[in-house]
């Protein structure tokens, strides 16, 4: 509020309020157990958060972190009194479970900035591995005897990418995300 009393020479002014709002800083996300089934994503703001998930927010998600079970895009916000931040930067996250000898092909990390490794099954023979690119790009292929390859991702632009590997059994398509 603001006010400005009278004297001799000036009539005193009428009190005019104003408020005026600081934003909190945007929100940066940080990802841990990222190879298991619930992955925990932390928000740099200790306080005041808002999840949300493919867009729309996760109700009671109001918490500093938020331990996920479903594959989508989550981001936060953050609000100080009536004040509200930027939204995060979107975090994707595939969800892929545990490698067990139900799961025959694993993918990790998922997601990946540099190499993405592929766990393939234990069966005797030629594996071919290919990665295509959501649009349908192939974008790289390994074909092995061995059960693990290793591909250079780092060039790859940020996004969804299929992992498809052939056996002669079998096809398997798995998905990971590129940061």
């Amino acid at each position: 509020t603001a006010s400005q009393s009278g004297n001799s020479n000036f009539s005193a002014a009428t009190p005019v309020t104003q408020s005026f709002c600081i934003k909190p800083s945007k929100p940066a996300i940080t990802v841990s157990d990222g190879n298991t089934p619930s992955p925990t994503l932390t928000s740099s703001a200790g306080s005041g958060n808002q999840w949300f998930l493919n867009g729309a927010a996760i109700s009671g998600s109001i918490n500093a972190s938020i331990k996920v079970t479903q594959a989508g895009v989550y981001k936060v916000q953050s609000t100080a009194d009536d004040c509200v931040s930027a939204f995060s930067d979107d975090q994707t996250l595939i969800i892929t479970g545990d490698l067990t000898e139900n799961s025959p092909v694993g993918i990790f990390p998922n997601p990946a900035k540099e190499l993405i490794s592929v766990l393939l099954p234990e069966i005797a023979g030629y594996k071919s591995v290919s990665i295509f690119h959501m649009d349908g790009k192939k974008m790289d292929s390994q074909e092995t005897s061995g059960h693990q390859v290793t591909f250079h991702v780092a060039d790859y632009s940020s996004g969804l990418y299929v992992i498809k590997v052939i056996t002669d059994k079998s096809t398997y398509a798995l998905r990971f995300a590129k940061q």
